[in-house]
């Protein structure tokens, strides 16, 4: 979900075999984009997002309850840049707690593997 915009995006995720790069690619097409997992500042789940909360109160982001439950935010700075923000949406609120909890791990599992200047 494009925060700015409202927009959805059908997208694809696949974390490599070395555990350290996630990656989207658009459905639609062949865009894609890889992060370095060490790169995340945070994984958070949507509803507790200061930021989701305000775009809501707003009316700048339209999520009923359910997609709300789905959602989970993961917060990414590449090296020196500036923060990103990518909001996910899950098929259900089970798989969205597991993508929380397996990317708060591989999180800390790549910040310790990984030495801080990839920018990937």
């Amino acid at each position: 979900v494009d925060l700015n915009s409202g927009n959805r995006k059908e997208v694809t995720y696949v974390v490599d075999k070395s555990l350290k790069f996630f990656s989207m690619q658009e459905s639609s097409s062949m865009v894609g984009e890889t992060w370095c997992i060490c790169n995340f500042q945070d994984v958070v789940r949507a509803g507790e997002h200061p930021l989701v909360r305000e775009f809501l109160s707003l009316g700048r982001l339209t999520l009923t309850e359910e997609e709300l439950s789905r959602a989970v935010m993961i917060e990414y700075v590449p090296g020196g840049a500036a923060r990103v923000s990518l909001l996910l949406l899950e098929a259900t609120w089970r798989l969205r707690e597991r993508f929380h909890t397996c990317m708060k791990i591989l999180r800390l599992y790549s910040m310790a593997s990984t030495p801080r200047d990839t920018e990937t």
